[in-house]
């Protein structure tokens, strides 16, 4: 019965969203139109990826830096998070850093993400992002950790296991605050049994499963 109620959440969860990237196709065309009228070589002014330290300040610097990484935004807070980082830096400085840049015995290994100047700007600039920006410190601060750590897969490579499970996972938990399931009891159970078809612990706690 849960998996029949399911399916047809999920029919309708991908009528919705193909709705919702129509619809954020326009919102995005005109957030770029907006930009471009109001400072016409914002767009083309800002440089690429940093590749150095030095480079990475002078864009993070830049006028209208914010402007540009909150066009990064889509419902998915890691995908949002990862698109704003490949936007300021390359896959070369990114793998310079970690969430705190310390180690096994606490000792500094690399440059502290958190402490830098970026982890900044992307918090002002999800803050502009509607979908993500009631999400708290401490759940960017677990996306950064978890993205940083999966730099060598940014451009290719090995692709995460679980990268079907956590797409349909998402749209599940997005229909669900967004009170279109039927109430939050049956919510919990869709999504348990998701999880449990997925190969996950049926003791998962549903309120750690964040996009």
């Amino acid at each position: 019965m849960v998996l029949q109620t399911l399916e047809k959440v999920l029919f309708q969860l991908k009528e919705n969203t193909r709705y919702l990237e129509a619809l954020r196709a326009d919102i995005h065309d005109m957030k770029n139109l907006m930009t471009s009228e109001s400072n016409p070589s914002l767009m083309t002014s800002l440089p690429g990826p940093a590749s150095t330290f030095e480079e990475l300040h002078q864009l993070l610097d830049s006028p209208g830096i914010i402007d540009v990484l909150s066009q990064c935004e889509t419902p998915i807070l890691r995908e949002t998070i990862r698109s704003m980082l490949k936007r300021i830096m390359g896959k070369n400085l990114a793998s310079q850093f970690s969430l705190t840049g310390l180690g096994k015995g606490r000792s500094r290994t690399k440059a502290s993400f958190k402490a830098h100047k970026a982890f900044h700007t992307i918090m002002v600039a999800l803050k502009r992002c509607p979908n993500v920006m009631k999400v708290k410190e401490l759940e960017i601060s677990k996306e950064v950790q978890i993205i940083l750590r999966g730099v060598c897969d940014w451009y290719g490579g090995r692709k995460e296991r679980s990268g079907a499970k956590q797409q349909f996972m998402s749209l599940l938990y997005y229909a669900w605050m967004r009170n279109w399931l039927p109430k939050k009891e049956t919510g919990e159970v869709m999504m348990r049994e998701a999880l449990q078809g997925c190969g996950e612990e049926t003791d998962t706690s549903v309120s750690s499963i964040v996009p």
